[in-house]
């Protein structure tokens, strides 16, 4: 979709070193998640013209651009389970068949989120952008600016 064309040429060289420095080389993490990705089904078709716009402009695998787009989710899961019932010890929570996951070189908890309603009634949401790896993401950092009659409303990260 023309809307992010320029976006996704520019960011190209970043998401393209994302790409070779943690999975280009690791063909077991990518089959495990491109498995995971098949599983999970297809997306809608918002998301889809989505994956599609940054494939046709970045060149990166197909199955790449849709499996990623899990790699919050799978960071946020691989965090230790802490059993506080029982045990008292942590629990390894990824199934043996996915352990290839355990390379990714990075943990959760990702991002955290908060949405509050003030007295007035505005609702606000405030994100930190903690995703891993630093090194790359600070790099892919997009700021949106929102405009309603030709003036600023507000800014997104």
């Amino acid at each position: 979709e023309p809307l992010f064309q320029d976006t996704a040429t520019n960011l190209n060289a970043t998401v393209w070193q994302f790409y070779r420095q943690y999975f280009e080389h690791d063909a077991v993490l990518l089959d495990v998640l491109y498995e995971i990705s098949k599983k999970r089904g297809p997306e809608n078709e918002e998301q889809q013209q989505e994956v599609d716009g940054l494939v046709e402009r970045s060149r990166l695998p197909r199955e790449f651009v849709q499996a990623v787009q899990m790699i919050y989710e799978l960071q946020t899961l691989m965090v230790p389970v802490i059993n506080g019932t029982k045990h008292h010890k942590q629990v390894d929570v990824i199934p043996e068949e996915y352990a290839a996951l355990k390379r990714i070189p990075w943990r959760g908890p990702g991002c955290t989120g908060i949405v509050a309603m003030c007295a007035d009634g505005n609702v606000y949401h405030a994100r930190n952008l903690d995703f891993s790896p630093l090194d790359i993401m600070k790099n892919l950092v997009y700021v949106a600016v929102f405009t309603r009659g030709g003036k600023e409303v507000f800014r997104s990260q």
